[in-house]
């Protein structure tokens, strides 16, 4: 296994990689949530932060890559 650094690895939990046709493909837990809040969120607001791409749950990214 080889260590690959940003934007690929990131501190949070990446796993599962597989390449594919001039890409590799990897699971990551990314979240961009931040630990608190100024202020109480509104349900938009909160609903808009648990909907982004980067909530910390596991997501599908992938990059050119080559072998």
């Amino acid at each position: 296994a080889t260590h690959i650094e940003a934007p690929v690895n990131s501190n949070s939990l990446d796993y599962c990689p597989y390449t594919f046709d001039g890409a590799l493909y990897f699971t990551s837990n990314r979240s961009n949530l931040k630990p608190t809040y100024e202020k109480a969120l509104t349900t938009e607001e909160l609903l808009s932060e648990l909907n982004q791409v980067a909530n910390g749950k596991s997501r599908i990214y992938y990059v050119k890559w080559e072998d």
